[in-house]
């Protein structure tokens, strides 16, 4: 392996590290997750801050890690920022929950993700929120259409 390599592995666990999942079977899956590409993953503190954000979030947003974490979740809710932020506010430990929202990209466009939200208990630190997005911008297109069609027949 080339040093190069090297240190895209230590660029990724640094990004991983943020949520302090230690070592074992079980923080190696969640790390493979949050650097996959497939699975847009976000992780936030109760406040919704942004601690770790998965390569797939990157690639749907665009948005680069150093470029979110640190910031607020619900900035990128736009005008359904509040609501969000109430949302999250009032999420209990093992709860879980759905939600679709548009989500402004880093290129000003915004993309329907249906966001699927599990928050970890407590009981072994601080809360934590786990938010797994799925792009349904094309699904949405897709029913609009169905729709204007059904209205002109």
């Amino acid at each position: 392996m080339s040093s190069d390599d090297d240190g895209g592995e230590e660029d990724d666990r640094r990004e991983t590290d943020v949520l302090d999942l230690g070592s074992g079977a079980a923080a190696a899956n969640v790390r493979a997750l949050f650097l996959s590409k497939e699975y847009p993953v976000v992780a936030t503190d109760a406040e919704g801050i942004i601690t770790a954000w998965g390569a797939g979030a990157q690639a749907l947003l665009g948005f680069a890690a150093e470029d979110v974490i640190g910031t607020s979740l619900h900035q990128l809710a736009g005008d359904k920022g509040r609501e969000l932020r109430e949302i999250w506010s009032r999420l209990k430990p093992s709860e879980s929950l759905e939600l679709e929202l548009q989500l402004r990209c880093k290129d000003g466009l915004s993309a329907t993700a249906l966001v699927i939200v599990s928050v970890a208990d407590a009981t072994f630190g601080p809360k934590r929120v786990t938010a797994f997005l799925k792009d349904v911008s094309e699904v949405r297109r897709v029913d609009r259409r169905l729709q204007a069609l059904g209205r002109t027949e």
